[in-house]
């Protein structure tokens, strides 16, 4: 058994919704797993005893992964102790990998609950836990890193110091309010999906805070650039005082990792699930991917909506039954869509070539899609789809259809507004596509508008890839190339995203 360091999860994640220390184990050949997670629960509950601590909440997900089968291992843990118990965790877990079975030494467990009491002592914050309580009471959001705490969102946040914090009497709590809140995760699509929302938002009016992989951005200025898809951004984002709305791109890394900064959204977005990044973090098939995004779902408050794409399979499987959910599709004759509208759903649908909102039997046009400049006058369908779900949101957290229309006009296909994303070039006399691309499921639909909007020449792929997937990964992804139609293929090495692997590697 190979385990890795115990990590916190800060906030919602895919094995719980509260704060917990989690860590990932593999299982070698001989190793009998159920023995050893047995062992390590039973280390973990004798250490939480010794300190004299609640019995743990025991959280565990095995899988299977490219490289061998493994587990995720840990317990919910106060957001004040954190700390404190991935060191429980860590101590748990060698005890069950060096003993096995059976309770601990008496000698090992007082060593080790001497070590940690005096860790969960100099960690210990009863304000905060106290200030997070009256917040989950009255409802108010809670924003905490290792150096602040923030209550409220955006323009009604205030922060303090983590070790210096107000008692919940001397709050002001009428004023730590909400702010209209926006996730976006998916496969692909997000980023442009997430730059469409916050026009949107911008069009109405609101100072809107955005993250994505390229940048943080604040009223329409670049804040730092840089891929801020995880918590650490979207606490920035939402700490900003001119904030009044906020769109945040939430990648799944970050879930996994660290889960999720809030724990309440108004609207929440998934594009569409496909093969990308598996065998990352426990993440062996798309049923766990879907596992993993949808963890947004469950941030949804009372009165939001869950924003899902009707065209996509697996996000269609895996797709919650007790959520309020607007679907967005390209097919409207389609019977999830039918059904969906037939109970009185809502949704927005591309109809005629023209974006609706449709609620039951009632329509109402949004713009033609050759008017969002994304779409390339109809030849981008997958930007059509990504269109339609920044509707969706939108409508969902209350704007009318001239201000969404406004908001897709505003976002054009260029380096400066959308990079990376569809980006056209013309040089010596051959058009030049640019596009983050980097999955079958990207690649599967770039190279068929490529097709389209240049019908008749030769079809040449310039392609690279991080070296942090899969021999499979990659076979897969050359295998989409070739199916895409590609006459010629330039390997390009990206020397800078080897990720342990030689140059030359990757190409080969």
């Amino acid at each position: 058994m190979r385990g890795e360091p115990s990590r916190r999860l800060t906030g919602p994640n895919l094995l719980a919704d509260e704060t917990a220390a989690v860590l990932e184990v593999r299982f070698e050949a001989g190793d009998d797993p159920a023995a050893l997670i047995a062992a390590w629960g039973a280390a973990a509950r004798a250490l939480h005893a010794a300190l004299g601590r609640p019995a743990p909440v025991l959280l565990e997900r095995r899988y299977t992964v490219a490289g061998g089968a493994g587990a995720t291992l840990g317990f919910a843990a106060p957001r004040d102790l954190l700390y404190a118990m991935t060191e429980v965790n860590d101590w748990a877990l060698a005890e069950a990998a060096r003993r096995g079975g059976g309770a601990p030494p008496g000698e090992a467990l007082a060593s080790a609950a001497a070590r940690c009491a005096a860790l969960i002592a100099a960690e210990a914050n009863p304000a905060l836990i106290a200030l997070a309580a009256e917040a989950a009471r009255r409802g108010v959001a809670l924003l905490q890193d290792d150096d602040e705490v923030t209550l409220g969102l955006g323009c009604h946040a205030r922060s303090w110091p983590a070790r210096a914090l107000p008692a919940p009497a001397a709050v002001e709590w009428a004023a730590r309010r909400a702010i209209p809140l926006a996730l976006v995760t998916g496969t692909n699509g997000k980023t442009t999906t997430t730059r469409l929302l916050a026009r949107i938002t911008a069009a109405a009016g609101w100072v809107t805070g955005c993250a994505s992989t390229e940048a943080i951005v604040v009223a329409g200025e670049v804040v730092e650039r840089g891929d801020w898809t995880g918590p650490g951004a979207a606490r920035r984002v939402l700490r900003d005082p001119r904030v009044e709305a906020a769109v945040l791109e939430t990648a799944r890394g970050g879930i996994l990792r660290r889960g999720v900064a809030v724990d309440r959204c108004d609207v929440a977005v998934v594009t569409n699930i496909a093969e990308d990044h598996l065998d990352d973090w426990g993440v062996g098939d798309l049923a766990t991917m879907a596992r993993a995004k949808l963890v947004l779902a469950r941030l949804v408050r009372p009165g939001g909506a869950l924003v899902l794409n009707a065209d996509d399979p697996v996000t269609v499987a895996h797709a919650p039954a007790d959520r309020p959910t607007v679907w967005f599709s390209l097919a409207p004759a389609g019977a999830l869509i039918r059904a969906h509208l037939g109970r009185g759903g809502a949704a927005a649908l591309l109809e005629d070539e023209v974006l609706v909102l449709a609620r039951g039997a009632a329509r109402e046009p949004v713009i033609a899609a050759a008017e969002v400049p994304v779409a390339f006058g109809g030849a981008a369908r997958f930007n059509i789809a990504n269109a339609l779900a920044a509707t969706a949101a939108a409508a969902a957290l209350g704007l009318p259809p001239a201000v969404i229309a406004a908001g897709l006009r505003a976002l054009h296909p260029t380096r400066d507004e959308n990079p990376a994303r569809v980006n056209l070039y013309e040089v010596g006399g051959a058009h030049l596509v640019t596009d983050f691309a980097h999955n079958p499921h990207a690649l599967g639909a770039l190279l068929p508008f490529a097709r389209r909007a240049f019908p008749g020449g030769r079809l040449i792929a310039v392609l690279g890839q991080a070296g942090d997937r899969s021999d499979e990964a990659l076979g897969r992804l050359a295998r989409s190339c070739v199916a895409g139609g590609v006459e010629r293929v330039v390997l390009r090495p990206i020397p800078i995203y080897l990720r342990g692997r030689q140059l030359g590697e990757v190409e080969g």
